[in-house]
């Protein structure tokens, strides 16, 4: 008894389809838990995201001619 005996039949449609409803469930809890939140923790989360957005976009600038000598 092989693989091919076995009786595999995917529809490939159905699992994307089932994975994008996964994705839209979860941005939609993720949004919900966010904006269900006090006004005061949103600002703190935004002052947040931009901060790390300066830092990281700074600290490439900072290295930006160490990346060549990466080793891979």
């Amino acid at each position: 008894m092989g693989l091919n005996d076995l009786n595999f039949d995917f529809d490939i449609n159905k699992i994307i389809e089932d994975i994008r409803d996964i994705i839209f469930k979860t941005v939609r809890v993720m949004f919900n838990m966010v904006f269900g939140l006090p006004t005061w923790i949103k600002i703190t989360l935004a002052v947040l995201l931009v901060l790390s957005a300066i830092g990281i976009a700074f600290l490439t600038w900072k290295y930006r001619d160490q990346w060549r000598y990466v080793k891979y």
